[in-house]
């Protein structure tokens, strides 16, 4: 079925442009360090203690996805409304489907083989509703054994992906109105995730707060990320004198801002405003980012703004160690890999969960937990998970491009770099 092209809007730019290999990097990068997080939570390394408060420390997963998003959505090609919403959705919801569809076939087929219980059991139940309704949200969730919670620990993201991305163009309309009008966008919604932290789901349902925290919290992001595109990236500068005057004066800004994230952290977790003295532990809010983020409150955002800005500093040598590795001839199976992270990264954040339960089931069998788990036990889960993910992203990357309706821009060559590839 084909749909008319309409008039550009006004949050489309005006031309396509053609990839950005830093994005496509930082894309991939991302779906990497998303694999990490998961084999630091989804099995028990470091679990107890201070390890387990400094594991949470890596959370930055998915600030920097959706950061992504806005900067890769803001180099789109032009599409009217339409288009755009109907290319959105489909490029969601059909993988996604897909992904819900090989998960209750596998559990019913191999039942017992891979400890998902007997056939036609409750766990395909289970699996089936969490599937309709993929809230971690008290109340909202299915309990169940280790190797079925995998398939559809990392669904979450999904509607909330969709929400924030049926904003984009309006935040991208609203950034493209100057950077002062982008100022304010930011800061309403750093507001807005402020004062979510004295809304209890006590006084709100909570299903609808638990959305509303996830979609200011990632709507900033996904804002950040169109302002970074459009006031930042997007200038073409040939003088090196000006280039590198520029990129000092964003460093300054990025320490400043890391600075006061993290004392602003360091105030709310230690002090007592009341007893106006240091508190005797962490109360009400944790240093632990992971009960930070489950729904994301203004604790988590900033953490998360104090390290990203970090990232922001350091990401040249980042991306240099990346082209270092993927350059590098004794490890060209690096670069064939990353190069499935940077193309599949939606069909891998989807299809990843399997390489755990193949990890599980394996460990289950033939290995001695405890004396893995002591020997560099991480390490070698993290090397398993990310080569099978790699293969999973291609053997299912097709999902991503899947189309039941195709729209007009979908004839033209697709030179964007927000088409191919990644979580957008």
């Amino acid at each position: 079925m084909e749909i008319s092209s309409h008039p550009l809007p006004i949050f489309q730019t005006p031309a396509a442009r053609p990839r950005d290999p830093t994005l496509d990097t930082l894309r991939g990068l991302s779906i990497v360090w998303v694999i990490f997080v998961h084999c630091l939570y989804w099995f028990p390394h470091l679990a107890h203690g201070w390890p387990a408060l400094f594991k949470s420390f890596f959370l930055l997963e998915m600030p920097l996805i959706f950061f992504l998003a806005g900067w890769s959505n803001a180099l789109a090609r032009r599409r009217s409304l339409r288009e755009f919403y109907l290319n959105r959705l489909q490029r969601i919801f059909i993988p996604y489907v897909l992904y819900a569809a090989i998960c209750l076939g596998v559990v019913v087929l191999t039942g017992n083989a891979l400890g998902f219980g007997e056939p036609h059991a409750s766990p395909v139940r289970a699996l089936l509703w969490q599937f309709l309704l993929p809230f971690s949200v008290s109340g909202f969730s299915v309990a169940g054994d280790c190797r079925l919670l995998f398939l559809w620990w990392a669904v979450w993201f999904v509607p909330i992906y969709l929400l924030v991305v049926c904003a984009f163009p309006l935040l991208h309309s609203l950034c493209r109105r100057g950077r002062k009008n982008t100022l304010r966008l930011l800061g309403v919604l750093l507001f807005a995730n402020f004062l979510l932290l004295f809304v209890t789901d006590k006084t709100v349902s909570p299903l609808a707060l638990y959305l509303v925290k996830n979609f200011c919290f990632y709507s900033f992001w996904m804002t950040l990320g169109v302002a970074f595109q459009t006031h930042w990236n997007k200038e073409e500068i040939s003088d090196e004198a000006r280039i590198a005057s520029r990129e000092k004066r964003a460093r300054k800004i990025a320490c400043r801002v890391a600075g006061v994230s993290f004392a602003f952290l360091a105030f709310v977790c230690f002090f007592d405003l009341q007893k106006m003295e240091l508190r005797p532990k962490f109360f009400p809010y944790a240093l632990d980012m992971q009960g930070n983020k489950f729904p994301p409150n203004f604790i988590f955002l900033a953490y998360s703004l104090g390290v990203f800005s970090l990232f922001f500093c350091a990401r040249s040598k980042i991306l240099k160690f990346l082209n270092f590795l993927r350059s590098c001839g004794t490890l060209k199976i690096f670069d064939f890999l990353f190069r499935s992270y940077i193309k599949n990264g939606y069909a891998i954040v989807l299809f990843h969960p399997f390489a755990f339960v193949l990890l599980y089931v394996f460990i289950y069998n033939f290995g001695n937990v405890p004396t893995r788990l002591a020997r560099g036990g991480l390490i070698l889960d993290f090397v398993f998970v990310f080569v099978v993910s790699a293969l999973l992203g291609m053997a299912f990357g097709w999902c991503e491009k899947i189309r039941l309706f195709r729209t007009a821009g979908d004839k033209t060559p697709r030179h964007s770099a927000q088409e191919k590839g990644g979580t957008q």
